[in-house]
């Protein structure tokens, strides 16, 4: 069912341009499991959404959270930031 909502999500972003291969993904996972304890869960979405998904585990879930804020924070600071698309 999360995959399901993953994919949903995904369909709803904008169709990346340009250098999509290094752009940031839009949707971070936190697994609450190693990803190499069930290496079989998410492959094939990262295959299919290889630059929209980013899956970690609680290993790394500290690093990833930290630059989650530190994109937030980023953004704020921008003026005349837009809103999100609502597309």
């Amino acid at each position: 069912m999360l995959a399901s909502a993953v994919v949903a999500l995904a369909v709803q972003a904008p169709d990346p341009t340009g250098d999509s291969a290094t752009s940031a993904p839009r949707i971070h996972l936190l697994a609450g499991e190693p990803l190499a304890t069930n290496p079989t869960r998410w492959p094939r979405i990262l295959d299919i959404l290889p630059h929209l998904v980013h899956v970690t585990g609680p290993d790394a879930a500290g690093t990833d959270i930290a630059e989650i804020a530190a994109e937030m924070a980023r953004r704020q600071q921008e003026s005349g930031a837009a809103p999100p698309c609502s597309c």
